[in-house]
């Protein structure tokens, strides 16, 4: 609290020094004639704004706020990782009471030139489509190379379906550091081309699911997982769901719109519906790409394979890709399983949806608690 309020000051101060003698400098034609309100604006609008949901990740937490303090010229920082395993949550802790962040969702195939036009013109904090904010943005990060930090653009990238393009996401963020912009993209891997991350312009974070011991360690989960082994479910979701909070939230809302006498059932409904949508999933890539069986056959005896191998098999990647994603392994492209329902799927080559049984079975079989298969 003390370090806000102290924050807080040095911004008042700033904006006491800076707005009243800046009407002097211009008029000495020594500074830009616009820039330091918005720029103020821009600290005040992002500093103020609180992350809804705190992360419980407290080292990357740690580790993306230190790589946006050492962010290099021209670089950008990727957060990645398996869908619903808190990438934003992490990007929203790491970013709150920050001066000047600003957030730009990109939607599937968003052309270069308007994810860049669309960030400027959060920078500007004016949206009117016929004025170049370009100048203005000049401005306010002359101010900001006086006073703050650079600015934080954070580009949200928004799930691809079948038959939708990628982003320009990669060019656009070379184009924003560029500007001098501190440039973070938040998406899993199936959102970004895989040039985003094979690059020397990138500096990459991976999330991997939660460390069991740190979900068990969150007070809004003890009730669920108290279910869970009370009813003798707890290995069997870890083995099928893994530390993924969208599944965890997802199975507490569930609770709450049901009668205690049906938790059991609403819970193995789940499990094994996200079994039967990986299995789905696998199916129906290999429909389309049938030469994709040789890859996904290694991975009943492997956690990870070289991407290299598809080019040496000749084999064209599905697009976009649901049973298998991109990860960065000592900057070596590895494909690993898109989820840990998948990794399972593909470890037991599963044809159809085994009962809860026969899964709790599986987790007997294979090194004790079921998961040693899952840790990349």
């Amino acid at each position: 609290m003390q370090e806000a309020l102290q924050t807080f000051a040095n911004m008042s101060t700033i904006a006491s020094v800076i707005i009243p003698s800046s009407a002097v400098l211009v008029l000495a034609g020594v500074v830009p004639r616009v820039g330091p309100g918005r720029a103020l604006a821009l600290a005040l609008r992002s500093w103020v704004r609180r992350a809804k949901k705190v992360s419980q990740r407290d080292d990357a937490t740690h580790t993306l706020r230190t790589m946006l303090q050492n962010l290099g010229e021209d670089q950008y920082i990727v957060v990645t990782g398996q869908k619903g395993v808190g990438k934003s949550v992490v990007v929203n802790t790491a970013t709150q009471r920050t001066c000047g962040v600003v957030n730009v969702t990109v939607e599937p195939g968003t052309p270069h030139k308007a994810i860049v036009m669309s960030a400027l013109s959060e920078i500007a904090n004016f949206r009117v489509g016929f004025i170049d904010p370009r100048p203005s943005v000049r401005r306010v990060l002359w101010w900001y190379g006086w006073f703050l930090p650079r600015p934080i653009v954070v580009l949200r990238a928004g799930e691809r379906r079948d038959g939708q393009d990628y982003a320009d996401i990669p060019g656009a963020a070379r184009e924003l550091a560029g500007y001098g912009l501190r440039v973070l993209i938040d998406g899993s891997t199936n959102s970004l081309p895989s040039e985003v991350l094979t690059t020397l312009r990138q500096a990459v974070l991976e999330l991997e699911p939660m460390a069991r011991n740190i979900m068990l360690s969150i007070p809004e989960y003890a009730g669920l997982l108290k279910l869970l082994r009370d009813e003798s479910l707890e290995d069997v979701a870890w083995l099928v769901l893994g530390g993924v909070p969208a599944h965890f939230d997802e199975l507490r809302l569930l609770m709450a719109c049901n009668e205690p006498a049906a938790y059991r059932r609403v819970i193995v409904n789940y499990i094994l519906d996200e079994v039967g949508k990986a299995i789905d999933r696998r199916d129906t890539m290999l429909a389309a790409h049938p030469s994709m069986k040789s890859i996904l056959d290694l991975f009943k005896t492997q956690n990870e394979v070289p991407k290299s191998l598809l080019t040496q098999k000749g084999i064209s990647s599905p697009s976009p890709n649901k049973v298998l994603r991109v990860v960065l392994r000592s900057h070596i492209a590895k494909l690993v399983p898109a989820d840990t329902t998948m990794a399972l799927v593909l470890r037991f080559c599963l044809s159809t949806t085994p009962s809860i049984e026969v899964l709790q079975k599986l987790i007997a079989n294979n090194k004790g608690d079921g998961t040693a298969f899952l840790e990349h």
